[in-house]
Order: structure tokens, then sequence, then C-alpha cells
């Protein structure tokens, strides 16, 4: 009997068309990848490439024109809404470049919020929350609100939202586009640590090839087709 644990996430000969009033842009072709625990996987590629697709894809934020998306095992297409809304809450984290934090929460609250969606009684949610904001060193922060912290802290607390659930599967765009050099390395320090030490799988869209040296894993997404690079 075959005990192999299922892959967080995977792609099987997905192809992604999106229709226009002009004919339809072929953003991914034939495409098959496949996720698992351990792993800081970097997407590279220029805008327009295909990454942003990718991502959502994997998510199943978004279906493809064909070929099948398989989440913790799992055809995308088997799961209610319901049970995708529980899984991005618990199971999937996200970090985008814009951080959508909510300016009418404050820190420590934008933080709690998907715990607490998750069913996180109110006290364990707050220590959990503190606890992450602690490690990434914007505990102080707490009680500020989001339009009254740098573009830096910003990145930190949306890091520590996407963390805090103990997310297997965690999805970046261009986490460090909108951050200074250095900056953006020390998050992509700490992510690389938490995939280390916490067997998570973070899949990492950039443009950033500076993030190569910390990936296991490289692919180049050009022209709707994917490629390994070598890595280390």
């Amino acid at each position: 009997m075959d005990t192999k644990e299922p892959h967080l996430a995977e792609l099987v000969n997905v192809t992604k068309l999106y229709e226009g009033p002009h004919g339809g842009t072929l953003a991914l072709q034939q495409i098959s990848f496949a996720a698992d625990p351990g792993e800081m996987v970097l997407l590279l590629g220029p805008s327009g490439s295909g990454k942003t697709t990718f991502l959502t894809l994997l998510a199943g934020l978004q279906r493809p024109t064909s070929g099948e998306v398989f989440l913790f095992g799992k055809e995308v297409t088997g799961y209610t809404q319901r049970e995708l809304q529980w899984m991005r809450a618990v199971r999937i984290g996200f970090i985008f470049q814009t951080f959508l934090l909510l300016d009418s929460l404050t820190v420590l609250q934008n933080v709690m919020i998907v715990s607490r969606f998750a069913g996180t009684g109110k006290k364990e949610a707050k220590e959990k929350a503190i606890d992450y904001l602690t490690r990434l060193g914007v505990e102080r922060l707490s009680e500020a609100y989001p339009s009254r912290i740098s573009q830096g802290e910003k990145q930190r607390v949306a890091v520590a939202r996407a963390l805090v659930n103990g997310a297997a599967l965690i999805f970046a765009d261009e986490p460090t586009g909108s951050l200074a050099s250095k900056q953006g390395m020390e998050i992509v320090d700490f992510l690389k640590e938490s995939v280390r030490n916490e067997r998570r799988c973070i899949i990492m869209a950039s443009h950033d090839e500076r993030i190569i040296q910390q990936a296991d894993s490289v692919l180049v997404l050009r022209d709707g087709a994917l490629n390994h690079l070598p890595c280390k």
C-alpha cells in the first residue's frame, strides 16, 4: 500500500487562457508542479509572465481552463466554498506586495483576525499574534494603526498574519517589492527560517534574483512555460 504523503499543492497539465474581446491570452500552458513541506520555491519571471496566475490557481482562487489543481491531496473542485475559505484561514497563508492590512484595525487586530475567523478564542488568538509580532520585531507597534507605520513594518505585520495560524502552505506575491533592499532580505531570511524549523512550504513569486540563494527550488515562467533552474 502506498503511504506517501500527498503534495501540499499540485498542478497537473494546467493551462489557463483568459478570454478577451480581441481573442484569448494564454497565461499558462501545460504546467505541472508539486509543492512539499520544507521547501522554499522561488518563481521568477517578468511582469505579465503569469506568476500571479500561477499562485492563484494553486490556492484555488480561480480555475484552470484545462488540467487539474490539487490542495492537500484533493482536487480543488471537490471542496465546497466554505471548505476552501476555512483552508485559506487555517492551512494556507498569503503575503502580498501591497500588504492588504485593514486600516481600521490596529496591528494586533490585523494579525488576530485570521485566528478569530478560524474559531480560535480571543485570548489564545491574542497570545499567538503577540508571539509572532515579537519574533518579527514589531510587538511595540501592537496598538498602532497601519497608516502610522513604515512599509517595512507593514510587511512584518503581514508576515505575522500569514504565519500565525501555523499554515503549512504560504503564497508570497512579490513580498520584497515595496521594501528597501535590506528590509526585503530580512523578510526572506525569516521566511526561510520558518520553512526550515516549522516544515512549511513557501512559494514566492518575485523578480528579485537575490532570493535565489535562499531558495530550495527555482522556477522561471516565460511565455506561459515553466522551466526549472539549477539551485545552489
